[in-house]
């Protein structure tokens, strides 16, 4: 199976005001897409327990408090 790609919507709000940018998730054949291959990828957290993430709620999925190994979806 081939590498694959999702596009997908990260929302960043760690400096103030959020913003909203594009991003291509790069997958392998063996790779689900998960929030921490999202955040790992965007260079926002190098691993679970980064320290910038250690604060509950820290990140989510269209508003919903989600965990480290939560699957996303296109679209």
């Amino acid at each position: 199976m081939a590498n694959q790609s999702m596009e997908i919507l990260i929302c960043d709000a760690r400096l103030g005001e959020p913003q909203l940018n594009p991003f291509m998730l790069h997958l392998s054949s063996s790779e689900a897409p998960t929030v921490g291959l999202a955040l790992v990828q965007t260079g926002i957290a190098q691993g679970p327990d980064d320290p910038i993430l250690a604060r509950k709620g820290c990140f989510g999925v269209f508003g919903k408090r989600k965990d480290w190994d939560s699957p996303i979806y296109e679209g």
